[in-house]
């Protein structure tokens, strides 16, 4: 993916398993940033994977169609629509860390850790409850640190959780969740979704890019239900 300016730039268990269905994503083109006279590889989407459950009685697992490689980030998206998640585990990480969250409506977080390419599968955990949760799990060469999150709700269209710092050449993820039936726009710019994931009343999306330039990405979408919860957050080299 060639690298693109992307919206305003401003300045400097032991239980039975929920399962999914896992689809391998299409390489994503990138460029070399030349910085300081070295090459630095772009972020680039590997795979990714999503799994979604009416109740959250049983973990909920989601399945990379290979495993990942050992210095790759992971990064899932996803919530229990009762409460906060209790824990993001496997996937070769040896600890994972929550970005950002949001609670209010329909919820979201991110999670994010670097593999050691050990195991594709990603298990979430929330509190016994009979109300709907979903993942969505990519892995990215060329990013594992993270750089930065944000995160908000609202009752009024469009969806945004505000605007985040980022560096050039950042890999930046933007998560919004929903009430169903809900119909999202498109973010402005050059930004690619990742899979969607719904249940049986909640819709979630999600995109990434590569940040142009350092500065500010404020990415937002239009959605029609009107009660959603947002985040972003950045990954550099």
């Amino acid at each position: 993916m060639a690298r693109v300016a992307t919206m305003a730039l401003v300045g400097l268990g032991g239980c039975a398993f929920h399962t999914n269905a896992a689809v391998d994503s299409p390489p994503v083109e990138i460029d070399a940033a030349i910085v300081d006279g070295s090459s630095v590889e772009q972020p680039m989407l590997v795979q990714q994977a999503k799994a979604d459950a009416s109740n959250s009685n049983n973990p909920l697992v989601a399945t990379l169609p290979a495993p990942p490689i050992a210095g790759h980030l992971l990064v899932a998206i996803g919530a229990d629509e009762a409460g906060r998640l209790d824990s993001v585990t496997g996937g070769g990480v040896a600890s994972w860390s929550l970005a950002a969250q949001s609670l209010a409506n329909t919820n979201i977080e991110v999670w994010y850790g670097v593999t050691d390419g050990s195991s594709a599968t990603v298990t979430v955990t929330a509190d016994q409850d009979s109300l709907p949760m979903w993942i969505v799990v990519g892995e990215w060469s060329g990013a594992s640190v993270f750089d930065g999150a944000k995160s908000a709700n609202g009752t009024t269209s469009p969806a945004s959780a505000g605007a985040q710092s980022v560096h050039a050449d950042d890999l930046v993820i933007f998560g919004v969740a929903d009430q169903a039936p809900t119909t999202f726009g498109m973010p402005e710019g050059g930004w690619m979704p990742l899979m969607p994931v719904s249940s049986n009343h909640t819709e979630q999306r999600v995109w990434f890019t590569v940040a142009a330039a350092t500065g500010t990405l404020a990415p937002m979408v239009t959605e029609t239900a009107l009660s959603w919860d947002a985040a972003v957050a950045a990954f550099r080299h």
